[in-house]
């Protein structure tokens, strides 16, 4: 299959970073030739310092008809293969769709056919919706109605507002789209009378990244081994204190939360404990029907398990250390994961130890 994606856009463009991302990774199966805006915006300079080729498609001066045709010939001149909508907030006209008939992908913020069109957060959370999510879909004629490719939900939180539950909603766009992309463009998704189905074969054998999953409460050491692993490839999936860590020492983190789509809850008891991270863990990569269900769920495997334990034995010498906040030194995520990943030492390294960093990188 052909590679030359037009990534269409109105805003800052995070989900045109994350497919950038993902295409520098060598993970995407094609290239970014065009960035088109509707309006002048902070993405357009994101493309344009990372040489990609950029369109200003103004539709406030013309007519719709017009527009259109200057979207159309916008991408036919950049021969493009497929258009990605990435918070492009216009419709996109007939002969567009004429030209690149099931061949625009468009990622939206709820569960479709729940919430279409412009303010989905807005209207999902004025609904008294428990469950939102985000849906990568096929465009047609029909607004925001198109074959469905993929969807994850997310929970809509007792205190959520527009703004905290915008952000997990686009935590998990920036995780699912670059994922579909590469299934579109692998020739692995079909479209037939409006159904999608998708070739989970084919799909396991696209390019994985290398992944790592760090959640230590002894830091000795950690930034310098976390910045090996980053140098060799590793995408680092952290949590909490650990996350932080890794931020400071200037290091890109994918949080836990936005691999699962659920935030870390009951003051921190609830982190890893999720089928997104545990399959990622147990999933015997030996295995054809393992990684074919991993697929077909749109997860990516760890390769790496990087976990130490609380200091339950110092915490119990502390003086004056009550009941309570003895118990809250109780692990229960950490010994899942070291478990997990040494049942699955077949496919995933487990390191509990900093003195084992070296001998691991």
């Amino acid at each position: 299959m052909s590679g030359r994606i037009a990534v269409c856009v109105s805003g800052a463009g995070s989900n045109l970073r994350a497919l950038r991302a993902y295409e520098k990774r060598g993970l995407l199966g094609g290239e970014i030739v065009l960035v088109v805006a509707d309006r002048p915006c902070d993405a357009l300079g994101f493309a344009a310092d990372e040489g990609i080729a950029t369109a200003l498609v103004d539709p406030t001066t013309s007519d719709k008809e017009s527009w259109d045709q200057a979207l159309a010939a916008a991408f036919a001149a950049a021969e493009v293969d497929w258009v990605v909508l990435a918070g492009f907030m216009r419709v996109v006209g007939p002969e567009t769709l004429d030209r690149y008939r099931g061949r625009i992908l468009n990622v939206h913020p709820s569960l479709l056919p729940a919430y279409p069109g412009a303010h989905a957060v807005r209207d999902a959370l004025a609904g008294g919706a428990r469950v939102t999510g985000v849906t990568v879909h096929v465009v047609d004629r029909t607004l925001d109605g198109g074959p469905i490719v993929t969807q994850q939900a997310i929970a809509v939180l007792p205190n959520d507002t527009q703004e905290t539950l915008l952000t997990r909603v686009h935590a998990v766009e920036h995780q699912l789209l670059p994922r579909v992309v590469a299934l579109a463009l692998a020739g692995a998704v079909e479209i037939t009378d409006r159904a999608v189905s998708i070739d989970w074969q084919r799909a396991d054998e696209l390019p994985r990244g290398r992944r790592a999953l760090l959640s230590v409460s002894d830091k000795n050491g950690l930034a310098a081994f976390a910045t090996r692993l980053a140098g060799i490839g590793f995408e680092l999936v952290s949590t909490g204190g650990t996350a932080r860590s890794l931020r400071e020492a200037g290091l890109a983190v994918t949080d836990v939360a936005d691999v699962t789509g659920f935030p870390e809850m009951l003051d921190g008891r609830v982190k890893t404990l999720h089928p997104r991270i545990a399959a990622g863990v147990l999933a015997d990569q030996r295995l054809d029907d393992h990684r074919t269900q991993l697929a077909a769920a749109l997860i990516e495997p760890f390769e790496l398990v990087v976990v130490n334990l609380y200091q339950f034995a110092q915490a119990a010498a502390k003086e004056g250390i009550t009941d309570d906040e003895l118990i809250e030194q109780i692990d229960i995520g950490g010994p899942s994961m070291v478990r997990a990943a040494a049942k699955n030492h077949e496919s995933v390294g487990i390191v509990t130890d900093p003195a084992q960093y070296d001998a691991v990188l």
